[in-house]
């Protein structure tokens, strides 16, 4: 190719001659940082070919014109764009060449007028769909092109020395493995040394590639060696959508909860995937899709959830009776049910939460928790949790404070996780709530004694006075255990 000859001429004004000549040490450095400039555009100069997403919408338009198609894919370039659009779609054409099962006869066409610029097109067809049952004859048929190409250009060259990992379904695992030791994590030195097919990062293929690159990373790891997979997490997440890193989060917390349970960096990784992810107590922000991961990862993702929900309802549990209300009693009798809640919040005046949000285990979404209460009145604060069909509701005031308990059905308790965020707070919007539809001191007893007798209710309120435990863990051990 011409741009090839000129880089080549150009790359040969090395710094290998320069000694020749009197020229500063700066002049130099510059030449050389050019050779380097001039080796990355060379190397990938295989996704420089890509047509404009424009001229995508052109090429479906012929192919699925009957009457155009043979006048419009009648040389290279058009068929090169065809390449590039196999998988295209968008409003007018939702569902692509791929999808609609006509690659075979797209095939057909780019047979006619195949050049070796269309393998390039071609392999990023195959590895953005790699996981498709529809590119298995795309699959056969690069291979069969790459071996007959007798081209010996480099990228070439380098397609045929690697078919078997470009062209076999397993080609990303065993390729994953294969490099393994060399790489330690480092993944970018991967695509340093396969600069032609780096265009592809974004890949199902390199997904693959990624997914097997982390679990053997971590399969045999301590936490210490986390900077040997923090790379591979970091590349997921410049490289592909969430899902992915979702993943690879969510096995990391799986893989080290007992190390990271207790430790100092368990509010590190806990606000991580706080921010990252979303918060647990919301399903909605931990789901994988089926059709793209497999059962053990999905319930790799869902044992995450549950676990970092625990470390948060301990965080804020622990917060609020040590922060907000110093009640260690309390605190105790809790914190045995944190692994039974599935969400904890805490209203608080504003005055509080001003107070509050300076604490590092509140930070990175962890405000989302938290939201205003209003109203004033002796309790400024509440505490608001649920296990299974019992929500529960805790005034934080200082002569202890009062417990109430409502069933799920309760037409009295306010429904909290329909509150918008809307009441701005330090630059935060969070949920605002009255008092007066927390407090309820019209109640009947939750727990009532005749005798050697306790009596309970679904619904009622309940003092901490006397020996409230011994009496509110019959009650838990009766209603929720």
């Amino acid at each position: 190719m011409i741009m090839d000859g000129i880089f080549s001429k150009l790359k040969s004004l090395s710094s290998s001659g320069i000694p020749k000549f009197e020229i500063s040490e700066y002049t130099i450095r510059k030449l050389q940082e050019s050779n380097k400039n001039l080796d990355n555009i060379l190397q990938n100069s295989g996704r420089m070919g890509q047509p404009k997403v424009d001229h995508y919408k052109q090429v479906l338009t012929y192919f699925h014109d009957i009457e155009y198609r043979d006048r419009y894919f009648t040389n290279s370039l058009s068929i090169k764009r065809l390449c590039w659009a196999l998988d295209y779609t968008d409003e007018e054409f939702p569902e692509s060449i791929l999808e609609k099962g006509q690659l075979v006869l797209a095939l057909e066409y780019i047979d006619k007028y195949f050049s070796s610029s269309c393998i390039t097109a071609l392999i990023f067809i195959l590895f953005n769909n790699w996981q498709s049952s529809k590119v298995d004859f795309l699959r056969d048929y690069l291979r069969n092109r790459i071996i007959a190409e007798k081209n010996e250009r480099p990228k070439l060259k380098y397609y045929r020395e690697n078919i078997d990992y470009l062209c076999q379904k397993n080609g990303p695992v065993r390729w994953s493995q294969n490099s393994f030791k060399s790489l330690q994590g480092k993944i970018d030195l991967f695509f340093e040394s396969n600069p032609y097919i780096s265009y592809a990062k974004g890949t199902q293929y390199f997904k693959l590639f990624l997914i097997e690159m982390f679990e053997n990373t971590v399969r045999n790891a301590t936490l210490d060696d986390r900077g040997n997979w923090k790379g591979i997490l970091d590349f997921a997440k410049e490289n592909f959508e969430r899902n992915l890193p979702k993943y690879f989060v969510s096995s990391e917390i799986v893989r080290f909860k007992d190390e990271i349970k207790g430790s100092t960096f368990q509010d590190v990784i806990k606000n991580e995937a706080f921010e990252f992810i979303g918060d647990p107590g919301k399903e909605s922000n931990w789901v994988l899709p089926s059709s793209e991961f497999t059962t053990y990862q999905i319930q790799v993702v869902q044992e995450a959830r549950q676990i970092l929900n625990v470390w948060i309802n301990e965080s804020l549990v622990d917060l609020f009776f040590s922060e907000v209300v110093e009640d260690l009693p309390r605190k105790r009798f809790w914190m045995n049910y944190v692994s039974n809640m599935t969400t904890v919040d805490i209203f608080l005046s504003i005055q509080k939460l001003e107070e509050i949000f300076l604490d590092s285990r509140v930070e990175n979404g962890m405000e989302q928790r938290f939201g205003v209460l209003s109203s004033g009145g002796s309790t400024s604060s509440v505490i608001i949790f649920t296990i299974k069909k019992y929500r529960f509701v805790l005034a934080g005031s200082l002569a202890g404070g009062a417990l109430y308990v409502h069933p799920n059905t309760s037409n009295i308790y306010p429904r909290i996780e329909e509150l918008r965020n809307e009441w701005p707070v330090l630059g935060r919007r969070l949920r605002r709530l009255d008092r007066g539809l927390l407090i309820h001191s019209y109640l009947r007893n939750l727990i009532s004694e005749n005798g050697n007798y306790l009596y309970f209710e679904n619904e009622g309120r309940m003092v901490h006075t006397g020996n409230w435990q011994y009496r509110l863990r019959k009650w838990m051990n009766k209603k929720v255990e």
